[in-house]
């Protein structure tokens, strides 16, 4: 009986160690690859805003040219020439609504959405 106590303790006791070394092993585990993955996020975050802002500036260079196609068309004697900048536009304005479906809404200039709204009018 003595013997059955002696093995019993001496299982509570492995099972004991064993727990406690697996909880040291996540903690060291968390310790090694946490800087690794803050530096992930991090980077994806980065990204993120500079896919934003490289998207924005798209977005406003590409209004640019249809203000300044805009003006061309306007001052244009040729009627082939004149067609030929309102399809240019056209074609302008179709890209600025695929790239603006790319972003998130709140990522959009407020000048972008109001122009692209007149232009479905």
């Amino acid at each position: 009986m003595f013997d059955e106590v002696v093995w019993g303790i001496k299982a509570w006791f492995i099972l004991f160690v064993v727990v406690i070394g697996v909880g040291a092993l996540s903690l060291g585990a968390k310790a090694v690859f946490l800087p690794a993955n803050i530096a992930i996020e991090r980077e994806a975050v980065q990204q993120s805003q500079q896919y934003n802002e490289t998207k924005t500036r798209l977005l406003n260079d590409l209004y640019e040219n249809a203000l300044e196609l805009d003006v061309k068309i306007l001052e244009a004697t040729n009627p082939s020439v004149a067609a030929a900048q309102r399809a240019q536009r056209n074609q302008i304005v179709r890209q600025m609504r695929e790239e603006s479906q790319l972003m998130a809404e709140s990522q959009i200039p407020a000048v972008i959405v109001t122009f692209l709204n007149q232009e479905r009018k």
